[in-house]
């Protein structure tokens, strides 16, 4: 406790900063305020600003003119003991260990406040970070953050999430059908990880082929950067080990994209608050430092009108997450849709989307029944394409325009043969044998 009387307060200053509230206060509610005002004194008293003896003095003198003579002696008696109590705490652990263990804690603080959080200013505006996986065009994920999809049990979670592992291995330039979604790696060499939580082995090793087939894959076709893409942590029956397990492949994997279908494995218990706060920070956490966005699935709570996320692991999910998707079935009980829920809000981009999505007997597997938007193509890209096809009158093939739109605007070749792709679907460009060339709209376009 420092006694110098140079960093002591005045008396008067002191007095009405305490007595203030009081004062304000109706009778019946001035002991509550007086407690409150006894602590507020021992902890200015600890600061070094006003020694003990000054602030007992203060309270003696200002209790015995406020209150009635026969209540003085009883109100003065619970300032001491108040002020005492706190006194002896403060004293209990000022010395030895728990001491150490303070000092340490305020020091972990201070170096928080001053190196993790963020003053923002002109001058340091953080870089937008890159959404690798998109639906209909429209950003779903970020790099860093958590997209959390929820739906019922047996309405095709686990096909979507195949679906988007298989637009991200896809075989070349395959055209599969990928219920809209389109994979954007930063770098060609970046790739996808899928952590399936809750199929058997056998029905994983279904889904797996399923989603090979779709990517455009024949059986025996497996490349190494596909090999140990897509993997299943069923059989490790401990969650707080499951959930090292996911830590530890995320941040070794290196990947742009991370597909967890189902988070709710890995808690114990899902409706633990804090057991459900720790797991969603500490995947937050790898996902920002590994730089990688992460798409994970739960179950919705069947039994709230809204159809919310399961458990306060839900809860916490739909509050951290940058998108929420709901899949859902339609009336006809056969077709699936994905879309943004109305309760939910998309703060990556539109809020307006909505893909269907069925079973395809013939295909054996889930296929598009109908999408809400077609995505646009943005004007620089289509400026790029006529820039480099206008002057090339026999075309170029898919591969070389890919190589081409790549080198020039410096984004991945995944990203050109998406932009190559878009460009054919809106009817931008012709292909006769394989061979790209300016569509007749498109020169329609740059002549107008």
């Amino acid at each position: 406790m420092k006694n110098d009387p140079n960093q002591q307060l005045e008396k008067a200053d002191f007095l009405t900063s305490l007595t203030d509230p009081i004062a304000r206060a109706s009778e019946h509610a001035r002991r509550r305020a007086f407690a409150a005002s006894a602590i507020r004194a021992h902890r200015l008293a600890m600061s070094g600003n006003v020694v003990l003896d000054v602030v007992r003095e203060i309270l003696a003198v200002h209790y015995s003119g406020m209150h009635a003579p026969e209540h003085q002696e009883s109100m003065l008696a619970e300032a001491y003991r108040i002020f005492d109590s706190q006194q002896t705490k403060l004293v209990a652990t000022s010395q030895g260990p728990l001491a150490e263990a303070r000092n340490a804690d305020v020091d972990r603080v201070q170096n928080l406040t001053r190196e993790v959080v963020y003053y923002p200013n002109w001058d340091n505006e953080p870089e937008v970070k890159e959404s690798p996986l998109t639906l209909d065009g429209v950003k779903i994920t970020e790099r860093g953050g958590i997209t959390l999809i929820r739906a019922s049990h047996g309405v095709g979670k686990t096909a979507v999430c195949s679906a988007m592992w298989s637009c991200a291995v896809k075989k070349d330039d395959h055209k599969g059908d990928y219920f809209g979604f389109e994979f954007n790696p930063l770098e060609d060499h970046e790739r996808v990880l899928y952590i399936d939580t809750e199929q058997s082995r056998a029905r994983s090793n279904i889904t797996w082929q399923r989603a090979m087939r779709r990517a455009g894959y024949t059986k025996g076709e497996l490349p190494s950067e596909v090999a140990e893409s897509y993997t299943n942590i069923l059989h490790i029956t401990n969650p707080k080990d499951r959930l090292e397990v996911v830590t530890e492949l995320i941040a070794t994997s290196g990947v742009a994209l991370c597909i967890l279908d189902g988070i709710g494995d890995l808690l114990e218990d899902t409706n633990c608050l804090k057991e459900s706060i720790a797991v969603c920070e500490q995947l937050r956490s790898v996902a920002d430092a590994s730089n990688t966005a992460l798409v994970v699935t739960l179950h919705n709570n069947n039994k709230t009108q809204d159809k919310s996320a399961r458990g306060h692991v839900g809860s916490e999910l739909e509050r951290k997450a940058v998108t929420i998707l709901e899949i859902s079935k339609d009336k006809d009980g056969e077709t699936r849709k994905i879309c943004i829920p109305t309760t939910a809000k998309n703060r990556l981009d539109s809020d307006k989307l909505e893909v269907a999505f069925g079973w395809d007997e013939r295909e054996q597997m889930f296929k598009t029944r109908r999408r809400s938007r077609t995505p646009q193509l943005s004007r620089d890209k289509l400026e790029l394409l006529c820039q480099v096809l206008n002057g090339n009158v026999v075309g170029m093939q898919h591969g070389e325009l890919q190589n081409v739109l790549s080198e020039l605007s410096g984004v991945s070749k995944r990203q050109a043969s998406n932009w190559i792709t878009r460009a054919f679907a809106l009817e931008y460009l012709d292909n006769t044998g394989g061979i790209y060339t300016l569509s007749s709209k498109t020169m329609k376009q740059t002549k107008s």
